[in-house]
């Protein structure tokens, strides 16, 4: 695989995933609350989806989502791995691969989310989630780690990406008891 420009130009696809992502989740909250779906008071992100037509606009958006993560962690596998080829037995090479893992369990999960609507099937909607926001987290601390260690990046390049590992972590502990009441 030769990527020795495949990054350049690139850089427009993560924006695009946060500009995604972010609309997709505001316009199916402003329509369940136009519609009457659910209360305007800080409803779970899966129940202002639950309700056509905010569910069709949910799932395309998180289809789409789900696409454009993929393919974040496809270039950056490939931009980590054409940067450590000179490493020989040293390349972090299975690393790379749990991080490509990780990114594509996390993919797929908000894929499911988006398709299995969680009033309609709320154990797959929930595995999904599960398999979205565990592997976002796994991902990310991967990543920090693999740009901290092995990447060169030992200035502080690396020190916002552990932030929002620990943010999810945190939030992904907040969210916890919530569940189980």
């Amino acid at each position: 695989m030769s990527v020795s420009c495949f990054h350049v130009g690139l850089s427009w696809i993560p924006i695009l995933l946060a500009m995604t992502l972010s609309s997709t989740l505001l316009i199916s909250y402003i329509l369940a609350v136009y519609k009457g779906s659910v209360e305007p008071d800080f409803p779970l992100i899966s129940a202002t989806g639950a309700v056509p037509p905010e569910s069709c606009i949910f799932s395309q958006g998180l289809n789409v989502s789900a696409f454009l993560s993929l393919l974040c962690c496809y270039i950056w596998y490939g931009i980590a791995s054409q940067q450590t080829r000179y490493m020989g037995t040293k390349q972090p090479r299975y690393l790379l691969n749990w991080c490509r893992a990780t990114g594509i369990i996390a993919s797929l999960g908000l894929s499911i989310v988006g398709n299995f609507q969680q009033k309609s099937v709320e154990v797959v909607h929930d595995i999904g989630a599960v398999m979205a926001f565990v592997g976002c987290i796994i991902y990310i601390f991967i990543m920090v780690h693999l740009c901290r260690r092995y990447l060169g990046y030992h200035s502080y390049y690396w020190v916002p990406r552990l932030c929002l590992g620990i943010a999810c972590l945190i939030s992904a502990v907040a969210f916890l008891p919530d569940d189980y009441d």
